[in-house]
């Protein structure tokens, strides 16, 4: 099985089971809603800040995108 699915669904199962929310990184970031702007149509923010995201990550080490989840700042100490 690929490496980088076999993580995805480690963590999307953690989160479903435990409620474990690993903290947003390098590697890491959560999507749950488009941010709503007055001067762009929500989906056209939206698609900018993924494409940032991706970026960002295909300048780096890579990473993974979880959309639909929102982090649970709460359980971070």
């Amino acid at each position: 099985m690929n490496l980088l699915k076999s993580k995805v669904e480690r963590i999307i199962k953690n989160i479903k089971d435990n409620g474990d929310f690993p903290n947003e990184n390098n590697h890491l970031d959560y999507k749950v809603t488009m941010n709503l702007s007055d001067s762009k149509k929500p989906h056209e923010v939206f698609l900018m800040n993924f494409a940032k995201d991706i970026i960002s990550f295909a300048n780096s080490d890579g990473g993974i995108v979880l959309l639909g989840i929102k982090e649970n700042k709460s359980l971070y100490p």
